[in-house]
């Protein structure tokens, strides 16, 4: 049995630890805070260089350069981007993710999968294990520059369905990889628009008690997900004429910015999910011309006919 002067030392002993802890605790608080405060003071320039870019691309010949070009539908295997911490300390934030991808990888034997590895916790444990690594890049967030996001998104493009999302109004390089990311290539994943709606937290949620209902917005979902919609939503206003007379109806209304931006994203998810399913590129011209046979207060016919 030890004695009291060892247990004394133990307490001690255990007391630093806790000292210890709590500093790696304030440091690492200290560090996402200012990843936080960098992420959201850039986000206004980002939004803005894209509205120039879109408005730029669409007012000159695409023959001009050659990422103005309409890609051409590339096959080949499955790309799968793999993103993790250079280090650990983050709880099982890496260990979920590369989980998650590998079982992806392996769920389906005839299905070839190759991989970009972004973080040293990723890289290390795939390529051991004889996976097809075609990228790989560390510490990329030490040091982030618009090259490592350019040099991403060409890979990006390599996957057959990146046609699918790059001809969305608004979309660009940077929303067209997210929404290719947000839908996958698993057309079974998801039975339904509806389903995505919901797993998305973009449809509201309604519960009832006795005679009485409320409607509130989805608190456990991806929020990285909803935020893609979302925010992409945002830039069709100006760049689709149905959503920005869909928009501003629900503006008439009375609704909040950010409830009619939702309420818009609701509704590209039902189209979105049918030119995913059929693997059809986005028509606007067609799409204006079906809500004008559904006689749709959206559409003006001397616009339609024009």
């Amino acid at each position: 049995m030890p004695s009291l002067l060892d247990i004394r030392r133990r307490v001690r002993a255990v007391k630093s630890t806790q000292q210890i802890t709590k500093a790696m605790k304030m440091v690492a608080a200290s560090k996402l805070r200012r990843a936080q405060e960098r992420i959201l003071n850039a986000r206004p320039f980002a939004h803005q260089m894209l509205r120039v870019l879109n408005g730029l691309a669409g007012r000159i010949d695409s023959s001009m350069h050659p990422l103005l070009a309409d890609p051409a539908v590339r096959t080949g295997r499955t790309l799968i981007f793999v993103i993790t911490a250079d280090k650990g300390l983050c709880g099982s934030f890496n260990t979920n993710i590369i989980k998650t991808a590998g079982n992806f990888a392996v769920a389906d034997p005839d299905r070839e999968v190759a991989l970009g590895l972004v973080g040293r916790k990723g890289r290390d444990f795939f390529s051991r294990r004889g996976f097809d690594v075609r990228y790989e890049i560390t510490n990329l967030f030490g040091d982030l520059s618009f090259n490592d996001a350019q040099e991403i998104a060409e890979v990006a493009k390599q996957h057959e369905d990146f046609v699918l999302f790059e001809s969305l109004p608004g979309a660009g390089p940077a929303y067209a990889s997210r929404l290719l990311v947000a839908f996958g290539e698993q057309r079974d994943r998801y039975a339904s628009a509806a389903e995505l709606q919901k797993y998305a937290g973009i449809a509201p949620v309604i519960e009832r008690s006795g005679k009485k209902n409320w409607v509130h917005w989805r608190y456990q979902c991806p929020k990285f997900l909803r935020q893609t919609f979302v925010e992409w939503a945002a830039q069709t206003i100006n760049k689709s004429y149905w959503a920005g007379e869909y928009y501003r109806q629900q503006r008439e209304k009375g609704c909040k910015y950010q409830v009619a931006v939702r309420a818009l994203a609701f509704k590209w998810i039902r189209i979105l999910f049918r030119c995913w399913q059929t693997h059809a590129p986005y028509d606007e011209s067609a799409y204006l011309k079906a809500l004008k046979r559904r006689g749709s207060p959206l559409v003006n016919p001397e616009i339609v006919e024009g």
